[in-house]
């Protein structure tokens, strides 16, 4: 029972105490609003960085990628402490291995995994700056490689905003009406970032194009398969669809015998594997 709900009942006893013989009807139950589904609150999300980002530029700051990330995470993670769990690394030795967040979709038997590295989108200049800088390649190869070695598929994740004047083609989701909102966070295979990095082809409008919304992971049915079947199944398939032309091997499911260490940790471990700043585990139960 929440506290609106303690008071009114309270009241009513009052009342009653009061004025025995006053009929006093009691209004109905509050019901709190149902819970967003995992959908929904990546797609709000989306929306709050798109916001945010425009917000801090107008007033002159840009906000970094580590803190968009954290404030994201933490969001997620509050809003869904059943399912959902963010542990953060705290003795681990930043860009070693050039990826920032691992992402871990666990099923009942099986877990899938997700390499991630955030880059933002500057206001001031509309540009990936991290994209060009004279290590940006090295950083993609590590991404990479950490991912291979790790059986899990490397993937950018970018924050965007002001995206109002953009001409041209730049919503690729087949499951949802262009919201330009939903840009504000968006992925995009590493590899397909390596070919732009490697053909001088890193400027917004060459890479807003082949970015699909992060919602896209867990809410579109396009290329998902069944969605009866468990979201770590379904954010595979959706993967293996949406990058098709990468002309890459997916990683398989994994058996959850082989789960990390750190998934049956606290929040914060200090000993991570080297280069990573955390790790989001979403189970798959709604």
């Amino acid at each position: 029972m929440n506290l609106v709900q303690r008071i009114l009942d309270w009241t009513i006893q009052m009342v009653k105490r009061r004025f025995p013989n006053l009929p006093v009807f009691a209004p109905p139950p509050i019901i709190p609003p149902p819970k967003p589904t995992l959908c929904q609150a990546f797609q709000t999300l989306s929306k709050d960085v798109y916001a945010k980002l425009r917000s801090a530029s107008a007033v002159g700051f840009e906000l970094s990628e580590p803190t968009v990330t954290e404030l994201c995470l933490e969001q997620i993670g509050t809003q869904y402490p059943d399912r959902v769990r963010v542990v953060k690394f705290t003795g681990t030795a930043e860009g070693k291995n050039g990826a920032d967040w691992e992402w871990l979709f666990v099923g009942k038997s099986h877990h899938f995994k997700l390499r991630v590295q955030a880059k933002k989108l500057y206001l001031k200049d509309m540009e990936y700056g991290a994209l060009k800088s004279s290590d940006a390649d090295a950083q993609c190869d590590k991404l990479i490689k950490s991912a291979n070695k790790d059986q899990s598929f490397p993937l950018y994740v970018f924050y965007n905003s002001n995206l109002e004047d953009l001409t041209g083609n730049v919503w690729r989701c087949g499951s949802y009406s262009m919201n330009i909102d939903l840009l504000g966070c968006t992925t995009m295979s590493a590899y397909s970032i390596r070919e732009s990095i490697k053909n001088n082809q890193i400027d917004l409008a060459d890479l807003l194009p082949k970015q699909d919304p992060w919602s896209c992971l867990v809410c579109c049915t396009l290329g998902s398969g069944n969605r009866s079947s468990e979201l770590h199944e379904q954010v595979k398939k959706r993967i293996e669809f949406a990058y098709a032309d990468d002309e890459v091997e997916i990683p398989e499911l994994i058996p959850n015998e082989k789960l990390p260490y750190y998934v049956g940790t606290g929040n914060y471990v200090n000993d991570g594997p080297e280069g990573l700043a955390g790790v989001l585990i979403i189970r798959d139960s709604e």
